[in-house]
């Protein structure tokens, strides 16, 4: 990256983390900050994202574009993200009358259908010992790219415009070979790469690569010096870290502030605010430990999520109790790794409960109303937390924090913001004074 000129940089940088195994409701609160940023980056991981956002009464499913699309908000998907043509332009057909505006990184990686067929034909093969995978060629895409060939957006994009766009080459053609024995499907792989179906799908695969470049701008990193705000958006959560996860049951991506760190060298006296976000209570869609699950979704039988349904990949989304001592300690790990941050705990689905939270502290589950809850998960964190409700509602952030002491008798005030001109009064009963925003 060229050096910048004197006010070409951003001037104030935000990133939304899952602070679990995914799920957390990042679509949502990116959709709530979008407002205040005039771009949201994609900073890891691919269309596997699946960020739940309703406005103004529609409803999407995220997986290539930042979830500030229905707003406007253009996506840069960075240099960290594996983009999937076919999948793109089928996200792209239901988001047309948005007209999103999409930078491409020159540098990111590319899946072809080889890396999803692998995928797919490993995970059918591991039967009950499934990693818990999505299926759309994400760790395949990573590995090829280290052993073999990567395919880049810059060089497919030169190579589609000087019409050399074979993909099957000799080179690739002994390694998915190669990898699908060592996957112990080596004998699935024969029946599928020169079937005239596999054909079919990289004809369509070609004129979905073709649609997609005439969709988006490919750049580089320069782009981010003309946006003043800029939004980070995160896939997966932080337990589903290539580096901190439980290995196999992980995502091949750096699921915390890594690369916002990488990406924001350039930026080096631009703020960054962290909102790492998790659900009211714990979920893991896939297979892998989770020491809080509780069985049958015992404790709420509220819950539902109609994004995260049974399927063939990951079976049924699992629920447990919030574990706060995992959340702690990982986004202590991920805060802590040597970039001055402001830190912000986002709690989602408020809305799902009918009073009773439940959550896990040194092994042991506690019960507990509203306000009680909050008051614990502020005393437990000591940072600023907003609360908000489930993916497939409308709605803002709402924040609680700690405050100045009170004016009027010293008191310690711990109060919500709500909106503007509102307030709260003095906790202690002799003191009548009314503190406002």
């Amino acid at each position: 990256m060229p050096p910048l000129l004197k006010g070409d940089a951003m001037k104030k940088a935000s990133a939304v983390i899952g602070a679990g195994w995914g799920d957390e409701g990042k679509g949502r609160v990116t959709s709530a900050l979008a407002y205040s940023h005039d771009l949201v980056v994609r900073h890891n991981g691919g269309s596997q994202a699946a960020h739940t956002v309703v406005y103004e009464g529609e409803k999407h499913v995220f997986g290539h574009f930042g979830s500030g699309t229905m707003q406007g908000i253009p996506t840069f998907l960075s240099k960290y993200f594996i983009v999937n043509p076919i999948i793109f332009m089928r996200e792209l057909k239901s988001l047309e009358k948005y007209k999103p505006k999409v930078f491409m990184h020159k540098d990111a990686l590319v899946t072809i259908p080889f890396d999803m067929m692998l995928n797919q034909l490993a995970e059918k093969a591991r039967g009950d010992n499934k990693h818990g995978s999505c299926g759309l060629g994400i760790n395949e895409t990573v590995t090829r790219s280290e052993r073999c060939e990567p395919v880049r957006v810059g060089e497919l994009a030169e190579s589609m415009r000087n019409n050399t766009t074979g993909i099957l080459t000799t080179r690739l053609a002994l390694y998915l070979k190669s990898r699908a024995i060592e996957l112990g499907v080596g004998a699935g792989i024969d029946k599928v790469m020169f079937s005239d179906e596999t054909e079919n799908i990289f004809v369509q695969f070609a004129k979905d690569i073709e649609a997609m470049f005439k969709n988006v701008e490919i750049v580089d990193d320069t782009i981010l010096c003309i946006f003043d705000n800029v939004l980070f958006e995160g896939a997966q959560g932080l337990l589903l870290d290539e580096h901190h996860g439980q290995f196999p049951y992980v995502t091949r991506s750096s699921t915390g502030i890594t690369n916002v760190k990488k990406i924001l060298e350039d930026f080096p006296d631009v703020p960054l605010t962290v909102y790492y976000v998790t659900r009211q209570y714990s979920t893991r869609h896939g297979a892998g430990p989770f020491p809080t699950e509780i069985p049958n979704e015992g404790l709420y039988p509220e819950w539902n999520d109609s994004t995260n349904g049974n399927n063939e990949w990951q079976g049924y989304l699992r629920y447990g109790t919030l574990d706060v001592d995992s959340l702690l300690k990982h986004i202590a790990l991920d805060s802590e790794e040597g970039y001055d941050v402001e830190c912000k705990l986002v709690i989602t689905c408020m809305d799902q409960s009918s009073g009773d939270y439940h959550y896990t502290r040194n092994g042991t589950v506690h019960t507990c109303k509203t306000n009680k809850f909050l008051d614990r998960m502020l005393e437990y964190f000591n940072m600023d937390i907003a609360t908000t409700c489930s993916p497939e509602t409308t709605g803002g952030l709402e924040f609680i924090r700690f405050t100045d002491q009170c004016p009027e008798c010293g008191a310690q005030l711990r109060n919500k913001t709500l909106q503007e001109g509102g307030g709260v009064e003095c906790p202690k009963s002799d003191c009548d004074y009314w503190f406002c925003y």
